[in-house]
C-alpha cells in the first residue's frame, strides 16, 4: 500500500466508515484485490473510445465513482472511489490516470461537452464519504479550481459566483428573487459557504444622493480567479470583476443587473439563450488600448471609425458611444445575436439620450421615484426601480 493510499485508509478508519471498508482497504494490494478488479471495470467503461461524459456514466453503472481533478488547462487528474476506498489513477496504473485514459485508452475529453459531467461527478463525490473526509477528497486529486475539500462548491454556488462576477455588483434582494426563486434560506446558506471560502464579500452601502441603503455582494480577488478559471474550462471568454465600487455607483450597478434580467426574460421568451454579457469597462478597455497604440495618430477620425467598427461600436459627434451592457445570445434558430443596452438615469441630458438613440442602443429608464429628475418616457424600453 502506498503512503498516500495508507493515509486515505487511516482517515476512513478513524471516521468510522464501516468494517467492510476497512477489510477491503487492507486487502487492496493482494492478488485479485481492488486494483485488479477496478482496472477491469475501468477497461470495460473505456471500450469504444467514449467521451468522458459516457465514460463516467459507465463507471457509475459498475459501482465506481470517478473523482476528477481540473485546473486552468483542463482535466489534469482522476481518482476513483471503489468499495469505500479512494484510489488515485496512478495507484491503479499509468493507463488509468487522466492523461493515460486519453492517450492509452482513447477516452475523449472536450471541456465544452464534458464539464457538466465533471462538475456533477465532483458534487456526487462529496456525498459518498462523510463530511469529515471532505479534505481527503481534495487531496485524492491535484485539483486547483474545484478542490472538493477547500471550496466544496455545489453547482448552484458556482453559478452564483459567476453571476456576481459578471456584473461586478449585485443586490442581495435581486439574487434571492431571481437566482434562488425567493428562497432566502438557500441563498444565505450558499453565500455563507462562498464567504467562508474567501470568494465573495457582502457589503452594505448608502447612496450619497438618495440616502437609500443597499445590501450587495461582490467577488474577492480569489473569487474572480475561481470564476475565470471555471469560465476558461467552459470555453467562454466571459470577463469577471471583483471589489467594492464607490457608493455613488452602487445604485447604477444594481440597475444594470435588473436591466439585464428584463432583457434576458425577453430573449428567453422568444426562444433565445444568453451566451455572454459584456460590461462597459471591457469595451472601454479594448477601445482605449487600440486608440492609444504607440506611434499612431489619435486624432485621425478615420482611424477612430475603423476601431469602432472592429468593436461594433458607433461614433456619434466624434465620440465613441459605449453601452452600459452588451448582451450576446443565440436566437431560437441558433444564430448569434447581440443587443446593446443603456440605463439612463435622471441626470441624463437630452443630448446624451439623443446620442445613445442615434447609436442604436436600447435604452431603459429608472423609476423616477428612486430619486433624480423624471425624464421623457418615450426613450425608455423599460423601467428599472432602483
Amino acid at each position: 500500500m502506498s503512503r498516500h493510499s495508507h493515509e486515505i485508509y487511516k482517515d476512513q478508519e478513524s471516521s468510522g466508515l464501516g468494517r467492510e471498508h476497512r477489510t477491503y482497504g487492507q486487502a487492496r494490494t493482494g492478488s485479485g484485490g481492488p486494483n485488479t478488479e477496478l482496472g477491469t471495470l475501468i477497461d470495460q467503461a473505456a471500450e469504444g473510445a467514449p467521451n468522458f461524459t459516457v465514460f463516467f456514466q459507465r463507471l457509475e453503472a459498475r459501482g465506481v465513482a470517478p473523482i476528477p481533478s481540473v485546473n486552468a488547462r483542463g482535466l489534469n487528474g482522476i481518482s476513483y472511489e471503489f468499495r469505500g476506498l479512494i484510489l488515485r489513477g496512478s495507484d491503479v496504473g499509468r493507463a488509468y490516470t487522466a492523461h493515460g485514459l486519453q492517450s492509452r485508452k482513447g477516452v475523449n475529453y472536450s471541456p465544452e461537452h464534458d464539464l457538466p459531467a465533471i462538475n456533477g461527478a465532483l458534487d456526487r463525490a462529496r456525498s459518498i464519504l462523510p463530511i469529515r473526509n471532505a479534505e481527503l477528497l481534495a487531496t485524492a486529486g491535484r485539483d486547483t479550481r474545484t478542490r472538493v475539500g477547500r471550496d466544496a462548491l455545489s453547482a448552484d454556488q458556482r453559478a452564483t459566483l459567476s453571476e456576481i462576477g459578471r456584473f461586478r455588483t449585485v443586490g442581495v434582494r435581486d439574487l434571492i428573487a431571481h437566482r434562488y426563486s425567493g428562497d432566502r434560506g438557500k441563498f444565505e446558506q450558499d453565500i455563507r459557504v462562498l464567504r467562508e471560502a474567501g470568494l465573495v464579500e457582502r457589503k452594505t452601502a448608502s447612496h450619497p444622493k438618495s440616502g437609500r441603503t443597499y445590501d450587495v455582494v461582490v467577488l474577492t480577488a480569489k473569487g474572480r480567479r475561481s470564476a475565470r478559471s471555471a469560465g476558461r474550462l467552459a470555453g467562454t471568454s466571459q470577463e469577471f470583476y471583483a471589489g467594492v465600487v464607490k457608493p455613488a455607483e452602487i445604485r447604477h450597478d444594481i440597475g444594470i443587473y435588473r436591466m439585464y434580467l428584463q432583457e434576458r426574460a425577453e430573449i428567453e421568451s422568444a426562444g433565445g439563450k444568453v451566451t455572454r454579457i459584456v460590461m462597459d469597462f471591457e469595451i472601454k478597455r479594448r477601445l482605449m488600448s487600440e486608440l492609444n497604440r504607440h506611434g499612431e495618430d489619435t486624432r485621425d477620425p478615420r482611424r477612430k471609425s475603423a476601431i469602432a467598427a472592429r468593436n461594433d461600436i458607433q461614433v456619434v459627434n466624434g465620440r465613441f458611444v459605449i453601452p452600459d451592457l452588451r448582451v450576446e445570445y443565440e436566437d431560437r434558430d441558433g444564430a448569434t445575436e447581440r443587443i446593446d443596452l443603456e440605463l439612463a438615469t435622471g441626470d441624463y441630458k437630452p443630448a446624451q439620450i439623443a446620442a445613445k438613440q442615434a447609436a442604436g442602443l436600447k435604452i431603459y429608464g429608472p423609476d423616477s421615484t428612486a430619486g433624480g429628475t423624471p425624464w421623457e418616457p418615450d426613450y425608455a424600453a423599460g423601467v428599472i426601480s432602483i
